[in-house]
């Protein structure tokens, strides 16, 4: 049996793309394996997933992928994971959602409402690490769908703040890479659909 290098879904031998993510599938066996089938490399575990999940939405919240690779739906991401996961223990998944919501709640508290260089530094960090850790822990546990709703509120709420203090977003006096934050926040509070 061979599996995505990318996601780790199970691949037919004459499968070409992976059914799971789209990646064109190699001749080659996955650096994950199946422990049941005496596999050498680490086994695909819950754990590894959800990380694997999370940097993908991460890497899709950039400001170069928006609109292209990201156009705001995450359905086929959540659908993927949710297969994938589907013969593990509904308390196993939920602990590791749990565990990550901890994380969450912590970076959430080291936002406020200010406009300053450090709550945007906050912001950012939040965007990068907190907030596909919690749409991963939703894929993992439905009923963390409304404690993700607020989250996702809160930074619509944030994103509509006067960040570049020009009242214009696109003025040359914004540095770019604050820009390019803010266009992400704003883009990815007001399209993401999961």
């Amino acid at each position: 049996m061979r599996y995505c290098t990318v996601c780790g879904f199970a691949l037919d031998d004459d499968a070409r793309f992976c059914p799971g993510c789209g990646t064109p599938a190699s001749a080659e066996r996955s650096v994950f394996s199946d422990p049941h089938e005496g596999g050498t490399g680490p086994s695909i575990t819950a754990e590894n997933l959800f990380n694997t999940t999370k940097q993908e939405l991460s890497d899709l919240f950039s400001y170069s992928r928006l609109g292209k690779e990201f156009t705001g739906d995450i359905s086929f991401v959540r659908d993927r994971v949710r297969r994938t996961v589907s013969g593990t223990p509904a308390e196993t998944l939920r602990s590791i959602a749990d565990s990550n919501m901890a994380d969450v709640r912590r970076r959430l508290s080291q936002i406020d409402d200010g406009i300053n260089d450090r709550n945007w530094g906050n912001i950012v960090d939040f965007m990068k690490n907190g907030l596909p850790a919690a749409i991963v822990s939703y894929f993992y546990d439905p009923a963390l769908a409304t404690e993700v709703k607020n989250v996702m509120e809160r930074l619509k709420a944030l994103s509509r703040k006067g960040w570049d203090k020009t009242g214009f977003l696109g003025k040359a006096a914004v540095p770019s890479a604050k820009f390019e934050d803010i266009y992400v926040l704003r883009y990815v509070t007001s399209n993401i659909k999961f």
